[in-house]
């Protein structure tokens, strides 16, 4: 048990067998009491000094008496040696009353044992003789029973509050230890794509100058080839046969780069696709889990159930294209009569065209107007296709 429960247990204590805290009216004579026992305390150490351990033993237990709070300094072993002269009592008679009573006592006040203490003063009530004895010791015992369940439920307390106290400690370094997992793994992510992007864009720029090398060396080993089939001379055919080794490292070299460059972006590819599923699956999980709100409520002002506009107030039953009158609108209009309206016969119909048909003058009203200056021309006339001006033209082309 720590300092704190012990404190607040001894304080019970000094309450209920005290019969209660000091009060103001009292504090001379609790100043008092506490000098007494403080002088007794001195003397049951300087006997202890001395090697007296019984006298000191029952020295200390008056100061006790005297005054609970000397129990709040450094006893020195006197709380064991005055518990060894008890257990010494009750060895010798187990039914000594004096005893029995001291343990009682001890295990009361200075052990916050109360059930033990329980047992002893219940003995006590049992043995006593005198009922002034059994009528104080009952009191006690009831006491005792009430701070034992208060005790109990202090503890039980602390004991609840530690236990929350220890989970909420877990929890937070639970989630500080997740957080720092999390901020390491995105910190190992970040140079993993760092070291991809870097490596991507190096083989990017490195590719092309180990084709040019290539180019190069290829273009050596022609020149090489055309001397030597011309000369026949060995330093040619050594050259061309280096010339095809390095063209093979080169290709080689080529490849592995392409390799690379291909691995790296793959992965930078699957980390971009996480990264956009991931923000997706953010952006869109609220209306996934939610009903459409805007299912059977009335369409907006201005629209039809489909989603067009309503028609005019005004427009004619054939439709706002169709003028009254005419063959297309619907049957029951107004303008049109009920047997329907008779289209007259074209009279030329039939005839062939005249060979000569009429011209209109100048000043007929049906003429079309001449042409204005600067008007484009309507027909404009295209140049022969061959011979002509056009054939030279498109010999000088």
């Amino acid at each position: 048990m720590n300092i704190r429960p012990r404190l607040v247990l001894l304080f019970l204590a000094c309450c209920l067998l005290g019969l209660g805290v000091p009060s103001p009216s009292h504090a001379v004579s609790e100043d008092e009491s506490l000098q007494d026992a403080r002088l007794l305390f001195q003397s049951a150490l300087d006997l202890k000094k001395k090697g007296k351990l019984e006298e000191a033993a029952k020295t200390y237990e008056q100061a006790i008496r005297k005054n609970r709070a000397i129990l709040g300094e450094d006893d020195q072993g006197l709380v064991l040696e005055l518990k060894k002269f008890y257990e010494a009592g009750l060895a010798k008679d187990p039914n000594d009353l004096k005893c029995l009573e001291g343990m009682g006592f001890l295990h009361a006040v200075c052990f916050s044992d109360f059930a033990s203490a329980l047992k002893y003063y219940e003995k006590v009530i049992e043995l006593a003789p005198d009922e002034k004895i059994k009528e104080r010791t009952r009191f006690l015992v009831d006491r005792l029973r009430v701070m034992g369940e208060s005790a109990a439920k202090v503890q039980e307390d602390m004991a609840t509050s530690m236990r929350d106290e220890r989970l909420k400690e877990w929890a937070e370094m639970e989630k500080q230890e997740a957080l720092a997992q999390q901020t390491a793994k995105q910190q190992l992510e970040a140079a993993t794509m760092a070291n991809l992007t870097r490596t991507k864009e190096e083989l990017e720029t490195r590719i092309p100058q180990l084709e040019d090398e290539l180019k190069a060396l290829e273009e050596e080993l022609k020149k090489a080839n055309r001397l030597w089939y011309t000369l026949k001379d060995d330093r040619y055919d050594r050259k061309r046969d280096r010339l095809e080794k390095d063209i093979e490292s080169k290709k080689r070299e080529i490849d592995d780069a392409k390799e690379k460059l291909a691995d790296a972006t793959k992965q930078l590819d699957a980390y971009d696709a996480a990264q956009d599923a991931k923000n997706s699956g953010k952006g869109t999980g609220k209306a996934s889990g939610t009903p459409d709100d805007d299912q059977g409520a009335p369409p907006p002002d201005g629209q039809t159930g489909d989603g067009s506009p309503p028609a005019p107030p005004d427009a004619p039953p054939g439709g706002p294209d169709v003028p009254p009158g005419s063959p297309d609108a619907p049957p029951g209009s107004p303008d049109v009569p009920p047997g329907g309206l008779t289209i007259p016969a074209d009279p030329g119909a039939g005839r062939p065209p005249d060979a000569n048909p009429p011209t209109a003058g100048p000043d007929d009203p049906g003429a079309p107007p001449p042409d204005q200056p600067g008007d484009p021309d309507p027909d404009p006339v295209l140049p022969p296709l061959g011979g002509g001006s056009g054939g030279a033209s498109d010999n000088q082309e």
